[in-house]
């Protein structure tokens, strides 16, 4: 619209300009979840997490090329014009990004010398989403043994470990080893 180009034609290219940076940011997001899932690098309930990812990446491509456009025309045919509002005191706005690079990039390398210091040292604290199992929680009507409890998940469950039991013994947290 600065340019000079009318409304409906400043509207088309602003939307096939943007396309390829929404194909690209989605795109480069759900290929790895897809490689991760097809070649079954993850299982479990970070299986159904990528899932769920690709999903939502799916659906915001969708909903970023062709929902916003279709309702930015409708909008136009609704009431013939269309303001881009406040956003227009960013128009002519400089910043001199490579100016400051010397600055990200000393930033940037101190976080990942801190990285490679502190996980050798600390190690890497993986719960359950990572580690692979389910966690599960029970509520109990009466009080029962840390000993008698994990006897009774016994039976049904080989590799049962019960880590936490709270002190109101009301409500239990359970992680195994496997879903359920």
């Amino acid at each position: 619209m600065s340019s000079g180009k009318p409304l409906r034609a400043a509207i088309n290219t602003a939307f096939a300009r943007a396309f390829t940076v929404i194909f690209d940011s989605n795109i480069t997001s759900i290929l790895p979840a897809l490689v991760l899932v097809m070649f079954e690098v993850v299982d479990g309930s970070v299986k159904g997490f990528w899932y769920a990812i690709s999903i939502g990446l799916i659906a915001n491509l969708y909903t970023g090329v062709f929902v916003t456009k279709t309702l930015v025309e409708s909008v136009l045919e609704q009431w013939k014009s269309i303001s881009v509002g406040k956003i227009r005191f960013l128009h002519g706005l400089q910043i001199p990004w490579m100016k400051y690079r010397m600055v990200g990039l000393t930033f940037s390398s101190l976080i990942a010398i801190a990285s490679i210091v502190v996980i050798p040292l600390n190690g890497l604290n993986l719960g359950i989403d990572f580690t692979g199992g389910v966690l599960t929680t029970v509520d109990l009507e009466k009080k029962i043994s840390q000993t008698e409890l994990t006897s009774t998940f016994k039976k049904d469950f080989e590799d049962v470990s019960i880590i936490q039991i709270p002190v109101s013994y009301t409500h239990l947290t359970l992680p195994t080893n496997r879903e359920v």
